[in-house]
């Protein structure tokens, strides 16, 4: 047992992290005349240590993923056990996991270039292609099962490694996917592993497909409330192409991550070399490339802003709770929401009195505008925008019932562009008295679309009523700002978020509630 920083040989410096069936730290191995190597020793939790058939394949991966000699692949240097608890010695990488690396991305509002994910993902290439016996390697083709960022490390040397190669296949024969213990990983499942189908190596480069496609997009691409809501989506959701959340990702990038991404292993692209070869292709396209500098300088960007600060991991799976002390709690977050709504900023309309002076203004030219369009020959029904519409553009087709959207003032949010209430008041008073109906303007559509997406998933409600669970896809809203109300039941999680519709445009908003 691992008691008095000592396991066996080991002298344990500090625990980097565990999941459902290891533990690792960052060990020292000492010898004479000063020796001493660190080493990264995962430690296989001890209850498995107990399952033989666990145990068999335990010494069977082991012993073929420690042939696995290259440089994007996290090398094995031994395992033994002590005292009854197995465990793997291995290559320390000094860097970050491509999650934690995503979420620091994330915090800091600077999303990952496209020249960053391309270099990942032909690192990536280059190590399973080598896995996979594509380099004349001696060994028998070995299929990792589970490419997903938390098994890719990135060096602050830049270098791109592979970790846990067979790690999959022992969980599932030790029954740990049956209680969960490793979800989250089902994300970026295959469909014929979801299935529980025969696998080949062309699972993995589905797998690398998902990872390289989150990365471009900073979302993940297979979210749900549960495991099987999960492998629905995997077998038959469909899969939009990257550029349409990053608009900086280029049709020929976005051909290759769909061809990594076809649902039929025939029709997926054929290797682990070729998705490298056409990646590189692209790679060597887009402007700035260092291949050198690129990823040391991604890795020193993302840490100097963040100060070197702990990040939280996001939870492996989207109905995954959170279990780390780093997450804002339920409380904490719902005050702050509070406040978000509540209107009180320090801009201009954040000013109860002006905003209900401001308010009181625009009804009284609203009705002017009306009155004296009675006055003119042209009748009210003509005008070019009838008055219904007013109501509509304040809280999404209620009419003026619309005006409990006062509350917090964000039915408001029209008054600081030329949408909402107050452009179609203006709208409304200024038709032409002259204008007959043959020469009125074309009507304004009172409606727009809205794609939503949230990560890690989310129910929307819009006035208690649910709107369906995202990600929501051109889904139809009356025009004008909008309060949604997105909860994640097993996160514990809600957010309140105002998304503006415009007439006959398509909104696009990602949301993180992590």
């Amino acid at each position: 047992m691992a008691e008095h920083g000592r396991f066996g040989k080991f002298e344990l410096i500090r625990r980097l992290g565990g999941g459902g069936m290891a533990e690792v730290f960052h060990a020292r191995l000492t010898g004479p005349a000063g020796f001493s190597k660190d080493i990264a020793l995962k430690l296989i939790l001890a209850h498995f240590s107990e399952e033989p058939e666990f145990v068999r394949l335990f010494i069977r991966e082991a012993t073929l993923a420690a042939r696995l000699d290259h440089g994007n692949i996290v090398r094995i240097q031994e395992f033994d056990q002590v005292d009854g608890r197995h465990y793997i010695a291995m290559e320390l990488v000094d860097g970050l996991d491509l999650r934690k690396l995503q979420i620091l991305c994330r915090e800091q509002d600077r999303p990952m270039r496209v020249v960053e994910a391309l270099l990942i993902g032909v690192e990536v290439c280059q190590g399973l292609a080598f896995a996979h016996g594509e380099m004349g390697s001696s060994t028998d083709a070995i299929i990792h099962r589970d490419i997903s960022p938390h098994n890719i490390l990135v060096s602050r040397a830049g270098e791109v490694k592979i970790s846990d190669f067979g790690i999959a296949k022992m969980a599932t024969a030790a029954g740990v996917t049956e209680t969960g213990m490793i979800r989250g990983k089902t994300a970026y499942m295959s469909p014929e592993q979801a299935m529980g189908e025969d696998l080949d190596p062309r699972s993995d480069l589905f797998s690398l497909g998902s990872v390289i496609w989150e990365s471009l997009t900073g979302q993940r691409l297979f979210a749900g409330s549960n495991d099987m809501r999960i492998i629905e989506h995997i077998k038959s959701m469909s899969i939009r192409p990257p550029s349409a959340y990053n608009p900086d990702v280029p049709p020929e990038v976005d051909d290759l991550v769909m061809a990594a991404l076809e649902r039929d292993p025939d029709q997926r692209v054929a290797s682990a070399s070729a998705l490298a070869r056409q990646l590189g292709g692209a790679l060597i396209k887009q402007p700035g490339v260092d291949r050198a500098a690129t990823l040391i300088n991604l890795l020193r960007s993302v840490e100097q802003k963040g100060g070197g600060r702990q990040t939280a991991e996001m939870p492996a799976s989207p109905g995954a709770p959170p279990s780390q002390p780093e997450f804002v709690s339920s409380d904490t977050e719902e005050s702050t929401l509070k406040e978000e709504v509540s209107g009180a900023d320090n801009s201009l309309l954040g000013s109860w009195p002006i905003r209900f002076g401001l308010l009181g203004f625009l009804f009284l030219a609203g009705f002017l505008g009306l009155w004296f369009g009675f006055a003119g020959s042209t009748p009210v029904h003509e005008s070019a925008t009838p008055l219904a519409d007013a109501g509509t553009a304040v809280d999404g087709g209620q009419g003026l019932d619309g005006m409990d959207g006062l509350d917090g003032m964000d039915g408001m949010d029209g008054l600081d562009g030329d949408d909402g209430m107050a452009g179609d008041l203006r709208d409304a008073g200024s038709s032409d008295a002259g204008m007959t109906t043959e020469a009125k303007k074309p009507k304004v559509l009172s409606y727009g679309y809205l794609d939503l997406n949230c990560i890690p998933w989310a129910q929307v409600f819009l006035k208690g009523r649910l709107l369906g669970e995202t990600p929501l896809e051109k889904h139809r809203l009356p025009t004008g700002t909008h309060r949604l109300l997105l909860k994640n039941a097993s996160m514990k999680r809600r957010r309140m978020v105002k998304v503006q519709i415009r007439p006959g445009k398509r909104t696009r908003r990602t949301i993180d509630l992590r």
